[in-house]
């Protein structure tokens, strides 16, 4: 029996190897001249054969139940591929199967797989179902030790692990990729892995993170990301404690909303990561959470709004915690509902906030050290012209001047210069001592001598105090 080709022309077949079609119970594979490879009524079994014929496997439509795969999951080798009619061609796993993955690629150390690519199919891990027999089963693909190869519009649901783990890879590529619903898992997580590319992903619903960037994972570049409804983060870079720090990875056009935790989770010890374009909103704890040693991480045109949604505990906008050199240019800050728009924890030296729109927070910032670029940050005063209360001149002694200094920070003394500006006109007193006392979150404390009395009574005067910290 010859199986219907999905394709009707020379040029849609795309010169493909085999073909693999449902005909009622049983799956069927032919080579592209109809000579039958496989046929069984297990369609693992059926796919697997003509994947060993090599080049490029065809998937029809219809659903392949996926059994008898134990540990191995479907093998490809080097410059193989397999490609589907996208939700059209589903491949789910069968009641009270265990794998480790429906697709399992994996070179060696030493011989890295390469040119593979899978696409147009929805992967359904059927979780409810499934057998889970050890911690490294359920994942929907594995890629260990590949390189230079693809995964594209491809969704994969309700696994019991990650959507896609990638592992010791460098040079591929995903695109198209949705995640929805993993039980014990992440959308996608990378391990050891450079130099990819993730574009037009959604993640969504998954138990633990939309994406997990891990184990020394850098030079890769994530576009148009949407991460909604995660059990953790949305995103989360680095390893949890601090064991695999991750670097210049680039992340461009990115939602995080609603996520259990925080919208993006920056780990220990990772650094010099680029955020374009990052809106993170009504995520249950921080809007963005930089952890203890991870500097240099630059934020061009974010937007973290409404995040701290749970009910309890003092979760922030953007929070920094013993983190320093940090920037944060453009965008705003705004509406966190338990604590603070920005708050930073520790030593956190040379965080730079420029032109942050700090509005709607609880409180607008609290900053724990005093070497930071603090520029037009509307919400968030940080130079300031006032002038004090008026003081007598008509009498000797020194005068004890407080004056509100209207600014979301504490300055530094040396940020604050005073001058006297005379408030009743009279030129026949004199002071030979002005000084800046003290200095707090609300007020300067200012001491002025004033040697020579006016001989006007009740003569007084005013000080005009600058703060000019950046």
């Amino acid at each position: 029996m010859s199986v219907k080709s999905p394709y009707t022309t020379k040029t849609e077949r795309g010169g493909y190897s085999a073909i693999v079609c449902k005909d009622g119970d049983l799956y069927v594979a032919e080579d592209d001249v109809g000579a039958v490879i496989k046929e069984n009524s297990d369609a693992a079994t059926v796919i697997q054969a003509a994947l060993d014929e090599g080049g490029k496997t065809i998937l029809g439509e219809g659903q392949f139940d996926i059994k008898g795969l134990t540990d191995t999951g479907i093998q490809m080798a080097s410059y193989d591929s397999i490609e589907g009619l996208g939700e059209k061609t589903i491949l789910k796993v069968y009641d009270g199967e265990s794998t480790h993955g429906v697709f399992c690629v994996t070179g060696t150390s030493g011989d890295h797989k390469r040119g593979i690519a899978i696409s147009n199919l929805l992967i359904d891990g059927n979780k409810v179902n499934f057998s889970k027999s050890s911690e490294y089963d359920g994942f929907g693909i594995i890629f260990q030790y590949v390189d230079y190869s693809s995964i594209k519009n491809v969704r994969i649901k309700d696994v019991k692990q990650d959507g896609i783990l990638v592992k010791y890879c460098d040079y591929n590529t995903l695109d198209s990729i949705i995640s929805d619903g993993a039980e014990d898992g992440d959308g996608v997580s990378f391990e050891d892995s450079e130099h990819c590319t993730l574009s037009n992903y959604r993640g969504l619903n998954n138990g633990f993170l939309g994406i997990f960037v891990c184990a020394t994972s850098s030079y890769n570049l994530f576009s148009d990301i949407h991460c909604n409804s995660n059990g953790t983060q949305g995103i989360s870079v680095g390893d949890w404690g601090g064991s695999g720090a991750c670097h210049f990875n680039r992340f461009n056009n990115v939602e995080l909303i609603a996520n259990g935790y925080d919208g993006l989770k920056i780990n220990s010890g990772s650094y010099w990561n680029n955020f374009v374009n990052l809106n993170s909103y009504y995520n249950q704890r921080h809007g963005v959470f930089i952890e203890v040693g991870s500097e240099n991480n630059v934020f061009f045109g974010s937007s973290i709004q409404d995040n701290s949604q749970a009910g309890s505990g003092n979760y922030d906008g953007l929070r920094i915690e013993n983190s320093s050199y940090n920037q944060i240019w453009g965008g705003k800050i705004a509406g966190a509902l338990q604590n603070y728009g920005v708050k930073t924890i520790g030593t956190t030296e040379w965080t730079a906030l420029w032109g942050v729109a700090l509005w709607g927070n609880i409180n607008p910032a609290i900053l724990a050290d005093t070497n930071y670029l603090l520029v037009r940050n509307p919400g968030y005063a940080t130079r300031k012209t006032v002038l004090s209360p008026t003081f007598a001149i008509d009498s000797t002694g020194v005068k004890t001047i407080i004056i509100p200094h209207g600014l979301a920070i504490t300055p530094a003394k040396e940020d604050c210069y005073l001058t006297v500006v005379e408030d009743t006109n009279v030129d026949d007193w004199g002071f030979d001592l002005l000084k800046v006392d003290s200095v707090d979150a609300t007020n300067v404390t200012a001491k002025v001598h004033v040697s020579t009395a006016s001989a006007t009574g009740s003569a007084t005067a005013k000080l005009g105090l600058r703060v000019g910290k950046l």
